[in-house]
């Protein structure tokens, strides 16, 4: 129901969002003890989505933090190398089922992302609006 509500006002934000959806909707579908042989030439298609799920959400929480952030204001060869990386991703993970050692690369690039998010909010939390409104009530309160 949530897609249907994003894509009546299509933005980069919303596209975003709704590929978090997908990519976690993927995550929960993996994440039952069922052997691998079941979920067929599928599975592919869901690891892609549940390793993508952090660069996704990296992209979202920078586009958060940033209003700069676009691919609008990105040049050619980070778009060139972005689009790279995400064929590379589709192969290794849809046709080679994930099998090889980049999986274990991925993770740990995967972790790096996920501190830098960390990193991102934790940066400017004292320029939060809401907080010092909060922190502002609680002196008046005294």
């Amino acid at each position: 129901m949530s897609v249907i509500y994003l894509t009546k006002n299509i933005t980069f934000k919303s596209q975003l969002v709704i590929t978090l959806i997908i990519c976690a909707s993927a995550y929960l579908l993996l994440t039952p003890q069922i052997p691998n042989h079941h979920y067929g030439y599928f599975r592919g298609v869901l690891l892609f989505f549940t390793d993508f799920m952090p660069y996704v959400l990296w992209f979202y929480a920078c586009s958060l933090l940033n209003d700069d952030f676009h691919p609008r204001n990105w040049s050619l060869a980070i778009l060139t190398c972005l689009i790279g990386a995400l064929l590379w991703m589709l192969y290794f993970f849809i046709f080679l089922q994930g099998n090889g050692a980049f999986h274990q690369i991925n993770h740990a690039i995967e972790a790096v992302v996920l501190v830098h998010i960390l990193y991102l909010v934790l940066k400017d939390i004292n320029d939060d609006l809401i907080d010092n409104a909060g922190r502002f009530a609680c002196l008046l309160c005294y």
